[in-house]
């Protein structure tokens, strides 16, 4: 076992989980760019995909009960439809441009967000189909499938313990069938990187026991500004990916 490696994926967990147990989301925003620097990028993805479903499992089993089960349902299906046209444009396209447009499309409506700019949904049925399929659209294209629906649920004003509860379901499947898909081509091969999830579990656990204290301490406001706050590190971070993979 690599011992810089270890140290490096336990710190950056740690801040993975903290951040995404107190909004909902996060993880894979906040992991991957950091862990790409010491790991492959297929290992990468597999590793942040088990830590992320170990994250997920311990937030499932806190939350349950206070989310909403046709929010869930109608959000992730929307995922789903929007995983088809992105995996069919990723094949036509330039990743690092697509990257661009929505490093480029975060910063704005957080800019907007924080300006109270939001324009009021009527059909909130629509809106999370919406949220939803963009969210499953950049995660075929970018990886990125976090900030739409955060974004979305955000300009409806949504009580931060329902938003959290339903942000965290809606990943939770998105994780599952991602892992699943795995197996079923046959491109897991994540033995050592199972042994490390487990290496890291310690940070972890430590991570989701300080986001859950942090969370029950703070009000809607201060929820509403670390959420932003961590689409808007997503958005420079996506978006100088984006910059950096044209230039290279």
């Amino acid at each position: 076992m690599d011992y810089f490696v270890l140290t490096v994926a336990s710190l950056i967990l740690f801040a993975a989980t903290f951040f995404s147990t107190v909004t909902g989301f996060g993880f894979a925003l906040i992991a991957a760019p950091v862990l790409t620097m010491v790991m492959g990028p297929k290992e990468t993805v597999v590793f942040v995909i088990i830590a992320g479903v170990i994250v997920r499992v311990i937030m499932m089993w806190r939350t349950w009960g206070e989310f909403e089960w046709p929010t869930v349902l109608i959000t992730a299906a929307g995922s789903l439809l929007g995983i088809i046209p992105g995996a069919y444009l990723l094949k036509v396209a330039d990743a690092n441009h697509l990257k661009i447009l929505l490093g480029i499309a975060l910063l704005l409506v957080t800019l907007l967000m924080e300006l109270n700019f939001v324009p009021e949904v009527k059909n909130k049925k629509l809106g999370r189909v919406s949220a939803g399929f963009l969210s499953g659209f950049f995660s075929a294209t970018t990886s990125i499938s976090g900030p739409p629906i955060a974004l979305y649920f955000l300009s409806e004003n949504m009580e931060k313990n329902l938003l959290r509860a339903n942000m965290i379901w809606i990943f939770a499947i998105g994780s599952f069938c991602t892992l699943g898909s795995f197996f079923v081509a046959g491109t897991f091969q994540g033995g050592n990187l199972i042994a490390l999830s487990l290496y890291v579990l310690p940070a972890v656990l430590l991570g989701w026991w300080l986001g859950e204290k942090m969370f029950f301490r703070i009000n809607q406001h201060l929820f509403k500004r670390i959420a932003l706050l961590v689409v808007l590190i997503g958005g420079v971070m996506t978006l100088g990916s984006g910059i950096n993979g044209v230039l290279h």
